[in-house]
């Protein structure tokens, strides 16, 4: 008894360090695994990261863009809404006889008379509250209550004459 008791140790013993060696082969690819696995998402985690920020750039500067587009077009839309009001004003009769008029002749029925004639056209538009209208002789009229203050000297410059005659 005492023999077999030697052999079952012997056995048991031999059983055990083998167990060990393939619990400790096991837990180290488990290990190997489980490190893999973690390396790789983690790795996407930081990927996922890295794309949704750019993208948020990438979108902010695309708004940005199509803002600064958008806001473009309107001004000059509403520059040549504008343009053609003024066309339209200056077509006007009573405006015209206005700037046309001898100095002699301007007086405070004629300004009224193309203030009025300008508001006319001025009550079918929006966007415009002022028109202010000067001759050379730098008698002028506006459309609105408010004071204005000139440069007259400046205004009496050829430089800035000629930007006027060339618009």
């Amino acid at each position: 008894m005492k023999r077999l008791s030697k052999s079952v140790i012997l056995n048991l013993m031999n059983k055990t360090l083998n167990n060990t060696k393939f619990n400790s082969l096991s837990s180290r690819l488990q290990n190997l695994i489980l490190g893999i696995t973690l390396t790789v998402t983690i790795s996407f985690f930081i990927a996922a990261y890295i794309i949704t920020q750019q993208e948020r750039k990438s979108y902010s500067v695309r708004e940005s863009e199509n803002i600064l587009k958008t806001l473009s077009n309107n001004i000059v839309t509403d520059i040549a809404s504008y343009k053609e009001m003024s066309r339209l004003v200056m077509t006007q009769k009573s405006l015209v006889e206005f700037l046309r008029a001898d100095i002699n002749s301007v007086d405070i029925s004629l300004i009224n008379d193309a203030r009025y004639g300008v508001m006319d056209i001025l009550n079918v538009t929006e966007g415009v509250d002022t028109v202010i209208v000067l001759r050379e002789d730098l008698i002028m009229l506006s459309t609105n209550r408010f004071t204005y203050s000139f440069d007259y000297d400046l205004m009496q410059e050829e430089d800035w004459k000629r930007d006027i005659y060339d618009g």
